[in-house]
């Protein structure tokens, strides 16, 4: 109600986007993510009402709702199909349209009915001020699929929409990678019982507490439809147009805050309860130590790993689990997190980390036709000569395949995050040779489908260290600034294991290879103190400084000597005397290494093929699982 007392007119929404991706028939059996969003068009006072819906119309499986034609498919529309493996929705069956709409009606339920974490309202319930704010809430279906990339099962999520809630701190919590490569470094070494839970409606679990700000949503068309339909009460909520209005009682998927607040709910009222303590170096890492052993959890999101260093704490963590939640585990010797596949032989003290069904549905959505090569990149993709500039399709054409390919490069590919790097830098203003060279990683990546990481601890002695390399390549890119790179490895004998990769590019310029050797030390030594802190939450405190390899001996003098000679080099006194405060301490040491043996030289400049094989070995970078 306005100052008048008059009663203010529902918002018109905006207008109705329609998606321009098409879809593509593949082999039956094998689906992928289809994203509807809610219907924004606007309604006139005579459409669809949830009374002259019939049982099967076809306007409640809102996948048909972008290609039925005039048909008052007007709630939810195919905003995203994935290509990988995707079948045409137009062309599916009975059986396919059942199998997505008991997922819909099972995901309603789910959030209304179980969880009661919306109550519905009238429009004119919602205060004046929060009218601008109220979100369109959408579903969507996703046929999730195993590591391997085969059918696993076809869920709904009802999500909440974009609001402009500011002032509300969103940031939430997620496992370092170098916390979950150094915990699976110590399972295959230790032989530790390994497996991973999944907290099901975890973003459910906690309540909007007193102070916090409300959140209003709306369901528009067929998605209002379908409530209406299983629970025909609600008909009394919905507007003309065929909307419902409601107010969220807990924080629905999409909620800014959901993540951040499952985080806390975690931590403070259930592992810090049990006896956890949260770790230092990473807040997602929650460590037990008792007379039976050492328990290590680590959670990103609602996923977690958990290591164990007998049966008997596994039992009792799982019941504790259980007890409190509906969960999903994974246990064996062959288990998917968070897209990588982790396979052991536990015999032997082995793990391979692949992300191979994630690479083969890239490959297989745009990489059918591209030629296998032998190297990530060529030299010229640091030449940035006059190229035309992209098109905005393809400007998000790039950026949409670079991010999908950057994700398993992070996780299991150092032989390709040099090239990924770079061409992340041109994201926003991208050219044809950009797209030239990413197709060119791509082919890489191709012939490379099924390589991964080798964790090997078969000659394990006790010897938990954190070791590194770093190295900068001097004025490598077109602007003058150099390259550095950053790599963390546990050594058992002559074998090292890849714990922690980063490539990036310098920030400033630099005036000679030292100063850019010492700049990419310094940014180094960040994450080395944070690995010798994680070293010592886990319960193996380093005995000795983690080493550093260095191929400079002029860096390594001028950090070792107090930053080196202020009249010649005062520009970077700062930052080696940030490392040398450290080598002081023992925390740190840097040793020379030559030039042609440093593992950082791997990310710091393209190589050619039979150069590439030859650093990758020293990594336990292999085409295949040994095993």
């Amino acid at each position: 109600d306005n100052e008048s007392g008059s009663v203010l007119p529902e918002p018109e929404p905006p207008p109705r986007r329609v998606s321009n991706r098409s879809t593509k028939n593949t082999l039956p059996g094998k689906f992928s993510e289809f994203q509807m969003s809610k219907a924004n068009s606007a309604h006139s006072t005579d459409d669809i009402r949830s009374s002259d819906i019939g049982e099967n119309d076809p306007r409640l499986c809102p996948l048909f709702d972008s290609f039925l034609d005039g048909a008052g498919g007007r709630g939810c529309y195919v905003n995203h199909v994935s290509m990988n493996n995707a079948l045409d929705p137009t062309q599916w069956g009975p059986d396919m349209i059942g199998v997505a709409k008991a997922a819909m009606i099972a995901e309603l339920r789910n959030v209304y009915e179980d969880w009661k974490c919306m109550v519905f309202i009238h429009f004119t319930d919602i205060p004046v001020e929060s009218r601008c704010n109220v979100a369109n809430d959408f579903l969507f279906i996703v046929h999730k699929t195993k590591s391997d990339g085969s059918y696993d099962k076809t869920k709904g999520r009802l999500v909440h929409g974009n609001e402009d809630l500011p002032g509300i701190d969103v940031r939430s919590e997620t496992v370092n990678p170098l916390t979950t490569m150094v915990m699976l470094q110590l399972v295959t070494t230790m032989n530790m019982e390994l497996f991973k839970f999944d907290v099901n409606s975890a973003f459910l679990l906690p309540d909007m507490q007193p102070g916090d700000p409300d959140h209003y949503g709306v369901v528009r068309g067929s998605l209002a439809a379908l409530f209406v339909e299983v629970w025909p009460e609600l008909r009394k909520f919905m507007t003309p147009r065929g909307n419902l209005y409601f107010k969220l009682l807990k924080y629905l998927y999409g909620t800014k805050e959901a993540a951040k607040k499952f985080y806390i709910f975690m931590r403070d009222r259930f592992f810090i309860p049990l006896g956890f303590i949260v770790a230092k170096a990473d807040s997602c890492l929650f460590l037990h130590h008792s007379d039976d052993g050492r328990l290590i959890v680590t959670l990103h999101v609602d996923d977690g790993l958990s290591a164990c260093s007998c049966p008997k704490l596994k039992d009792w963590f799982l019941g504790k689990l259980q007890g409190r939640f509906k969960i999903t585990t994974e246990f064996g010797d062959k288990l998917s997190y968070l897209s990588m596949t982790i396979e052991r032989q536990r015999q032997r003290k082995k793990m391979f980390l692949s992300m191979h069904g994630h690479v083969e549905k890239i490959i297989q959505d745009h990489g059918e036709n591209t030629r296998i090569r032998t190297s990530p990149c060529t030299k010229e993709i640091l030449d940035r000569k006059d190229s035309p500039s992209l098109n905005e399709t393809d400007k998000k054409f790039f950026a949409s395949l670079l991010m999908r390919l950057m994700y398993p490069i992070r996780m299991v590919h150092p032989d390709m995050h040099f090239t990924a790097s770079v061409l992340a830098i041109f994201m926003s203003k991208p050219t044809q040779d950009d797209l030239k060279h990413l197709y060119h990683l791509l082919g890489y990546m191709k012939g490379k489908r099924t390589s991964g990481l080798l964790i090997d601890g078969s000659k394990y002695s006790g010897n938990t260290h954190i070791d590194w390399s770093i190295d900068a390549s001097h004025g490598t890119h077109h602007d003058g600034k150099f390259h550095g790179c950053i790599i963390g490895y546990v050594q058992h004998g002559d074998i090292r294991n890849i714990v922690y990769f980063r490539t990036f590019k310098g920030k400033h310029v630099t005036l000679s290879s030292t100063e850019s050797e010492i700049s990419t030390v310094s940014e180094g030594v960040k994450i080395v103190l944070i690995g010798n802190q994680l070293q010592i939450d886990l319960g193996f405190p380093p005995t000795r400084p983690a080493y550093i390899e260095q191929d400079n001996e002029s860096a390594i003098t001028m950090n070792i000597e107090n930053g080196g000679a202020p009249r010649r080099s005062q520009h970077i006194k700062i930052r080696g005397l940030f490392v040398c405060q450290y080598i002081v301490s023992k925390e740190i040491k840097l040793v020379s290494t030559p030039g042609t043996v440093i593992l950082a030289d791997l990310g710091t400049k393209p190589h050619n093929g039979p150069t590439l094989e030859r650093m990758r070995a020293p990594l336990n970078i292999i085409d295949k699982c040994p095993f």
